[in-house]
């Protein structure tokens, strides 16, 4: 815990165990054998913008989010974080901060790193800031009551400037942060766990069939398993993918919280499409070639036309494979297919599921159905010290060293120095919406003419317009994903193909 002793601006994360790639474990790609949780590591943001930060755990893997119709009943892990939050409402206050004033903020799961950091400022003057994954906030924001994390607001009023405060109960939260949500990708329900349940059971000893007669001996025998051997179990369980046949989707997020129940009753996407969601001011974005680091884990040697063709049918099934190839004509005189399977996965679980949710919320804004904006950005730059920490096929996770800023020289690399001025652009961006919940604002005053932000304006349905972080001078660019994420309207719209036959 590093708590500020000077300043006006108090930024408090409680952050969550870093889990990349699901809701399993911290041994992941990001945080694996190199130890790359450092890049979570908040010290420059503490030293540099006065904030306070604060880390917990939760639960993960079987112990988090098993679901069975009879034994564990799941999304523990998710209320975990619900726990987290209702301790920083409650007790924030000890720390100068203000409990009608945070902001969740996630990264992919969980949206695949599963974290929450709460940004704190004294009552006059500040707000604060929890970190999960941004699939996780995306769900705190459409649980079933959803209502409670409304803050105290001000409504806009129709023919006037003024605004009126409406409310009077603080909720949760108050503001989200979501970076690289796969909105296109779906969680578990109540009729897609298969056999894996069974399966676990069975790997403990302690078959269904067995204790049928007598749920008290099943749960004596499930709580007598030791920690090696739930994750034994569980690790076991989950690498049969002929258990997922009819639904292989949730192979990816094998161990999900799972929607159908009285905490998540739809799929998150659906309620986002339907404006079922908190009415809060929220920032969403995606990275650059987002999927390449799952194909590649995936595909670890090439990927030729026959397996991909095998592959898509097994996904997509024949109409919606014919119709992803009339839209992305497979490439020529090539043997490896994986890069043309990243960028549609990218399209279609990352940009367009994001760019689709943000023009839903911004046309409910314009007809004064949300009171709150959206902000979308882009991250595109690709980092001098992107293979000495991720690897050569990484492209998940970039802009995650540009809003923590850790030292990279643990990993005998360095940022260059326009590198440096992105992420003091991106932290001001992060914080400063934070503080006001109402705008990122320009960036970062701290750096030089040719690196200088820009004002990030609300996202507008007609004008589609989003930052774009790269190096150099910021800029905000119109219909930058039309062209992509509109063509399938007639149709459907990327990120739904598959999505909707899951549920």
């Amino acid at each position: 815990m590093c708590v500020p002793t000077t300043g006006v601006f108090h930024f408090l994360c409680l952050r969550f165990v870093c889990i990349c790639k699901s809701y399993v474990s911290k041994a992941t790609n990001v945080c694996h054998k190199k130890k790359k949780c450092k890049v979570y590591n908040a010290s420059f943001v503490v030293r540099n913008f006065n904030v306070i930060v604060v880390t917990i755990n939760y639960r993960l893997g079987a112990l988090g989010f098993l679901w069975s119709p009879t034994g564990p009943s799941g999304n523990y892990g998710m209320l975990d974080q619900r726990l987290a939050l209702e301790w920083v409402r409650d007790n924030i206050g000890y720390f100068g901060g203000d409990a009608n004033r945070i902001t969740i903020y996630g990264q992919s799961v969980s949206t695949f790193c599963l974290r929450y950091n709460v940004y704190c400022t004294n009552k006059e003057k500040g707000a604060s800031h929890i970190y999960a994954g941004a699939m996780s906030v995306g769900l705190h924001m459409v649980e079933g009551n959803w209502a409670s994390v409304e803050r105290p607001r001000k409504h806009r009023h129709e023919h006037e400037d003024e605004e009126i405060e409406v409310g009077s109960e603080g909720g949760l939260f108050q503001a989200a942060i979501m970076e690289s949500n796969p909105f296109g990708l779906p969680f578990r329900d109540t009729a897609s766990w298969g056999t894996l349940p069974r399966k676990f059971y069975e790997l403990l000893g302690c078959n269904y069939d067995k204790f049928s007669h007598n749920e008290a001996l099943f749960w004596e025998c499930l709580r007598n398993a030791t920690v090696d051997d739930i994750v034994k179990a569980q690790w076991t369980a989950q690498n049969d993918p002929a258990d997922e046949a009819d639904h292989f989707w949730d192979i990816f997020l094998p161990w999900s919280p799972t929607c159908g129940t009285d905490l998540f009753p739809e799929q998150g996407f659906f309620e986002f499409q339907q404006g079922n969601y908190a009415d809060i001011p929220y920032m969403i974005g995606v990275v650059q070639n987002e999927s390449v680091e799952f194909v590649y884990s995936a595909f670890t040697t090439p990927l030729g036309r026959a397996e991909l063709e095998g592959v898509m049918l097994t996904l997509m099934g024949e109409p919606d494979t014919s119709l992803i190839y009339q839209q992305y004509p497979l490439p020529e005189n090539t043997t490896d297919y994986r890069n043309w399977a990243s960028f549609v996965a990218t399209d279609a679980l990352f940009r367009c599921p994001t760019s689709n949710t943000s023009t839903v919320h911004a046309q409910l804004y314009a007809q004064n159905q949300k009171t709150h904006p959206v902000f979308m950005y882009h991250f595109n730059h690709l980092s001098s010290f992107n293979p000495q920490l991720w690897g050569p096929n990484f492209t998940f996770c970039w802009d995650v060293p540009y809003v923590f800023h850790p030292n990279p020289s643990v990993d005998n690399t360095s940022y260059a120095q326009m590198e440096q001025y992105l992420s003091w652009n991106m932290i001001s961006y992060w914080t400063t919406f934070a503080s006001t919940l109402t705008t990122p604002g320009k960036g970062s005053s701290q750096v030089p003419p040719n690196a200088t932000g820009v004002e990030w304006t609300i996202f507008d349905s007609n004008k589609q317009n989003c930052i774009i972080f790269e190096t150099g001078q910021l800029q905000m660019v119109n219909n930058y994903d039309t062209n992509i994420c509109e063509r399938e309207t007639n149709n459907k719209k990327m990120g739904q193909i598959e999505f909707e036959k899951n549920i």
